[in-house]
């Protein structure tokens, strides 16, 4: 059984004031709506010896897609006190130009694998909801 795995994740928030913090309900002022999303995805058990890729998708209440799908990233972590428990180690990913075309709970899907190797998955929610 694989160490590696996807601790948790969450949509990020950038206040007017720069603050950047998590958040799980977005109040939208008209719908629809183009935007950017901002997800942090924070992982637990890694091997500084291997090469990573991680995929993640934004889908609409419906199950819709509203990201690439096949649009992994290569990452390795490096740590300076290495572990036989392995590094924990956080990325954020950005979707610029996000269609938002109704209310509800959206979710963020995650697969990290390496090589072509899946190791962890993760589901986490959010909202869309009216201002």
């Amino acid at each position: 059984m694989s160490e590696e795995k996807i601790a948790f994740m969450f949509p990020l928030h950038t206040s007017s004031e720069g603050k950047i913090s998590p958040i799980v309900q977005y109040e939208l002022e008209k719908i629809p709506v183009t935007m950017e999303i901002n997800v942090k995805i924070y992982f637990v058990g890694l091997s500084s010896d291997q090469d990573y890729q991680l995929s993640v998708t934004i889908h609409s209440p419906s199950g819709e897609l509203l990201t690439a799908e096949d649009s992994w990233v290569d990452f390795s972590v490096s740590d300076s006190k290495p572990s036989e428990n392995g590094s924990a180690a956080g990325l954020e990913a950005t979707f610029k130009g996000t269609e938002i075309t109704s209310l509800g709970n959206y979710s963020i899907k995650a697969i990290l694998r390496n090589e072509h190797t899946a190791l962890d998955s993760s589901i986490s929610f959010f909202n869309m909801r009216n201002a």
